[in-house]
């Protein structure tokens, strides 16, 4: 059995519309960005194999490939998150 983790963080919200993104990167891996309560945006990607399931944590190169795709975001569409200073949770689970 193979098993996969998600990386997920939470920011300011990055668009003011109450629906979800789906962004695929140039590497194929799909990211999304859904309205978390009223004032921040959840981030999160699933696509990453491991071996070591039962404490997952998300790496800071995970925490910056999010960041630098939701920047990526047309400037209509979203406002730019700045740094991991803008984290306000992140976390990570296998399935």
């Amino acid at each position: 059995m193979r098993h996969i983790k998600g990386s997920h963080i939470v920011v300011p919200r990055v668009h003011p519309e109450e629906h979800a993104y789906i962004l695929q990167n140039a590497d194929k891996r799909i990211v999304f960005i859904i309205p978390y309560h009223e004032h921040y945006s959840l981030i999160g990607t699933t696509d990453i194999p491991v071996d070591a399931y039962e404490q997952p944590a998300i790496a800071n190169e995970e925490i910056d490939y999010l960041l630098q795709l939701v920047n990526c975001v047309p400037r209509e569409a979203a406002c730019e998150v700045g740094c991991r200073l803008d984290l306000q949770r992140r976390a990570a689970a296998a399935r």
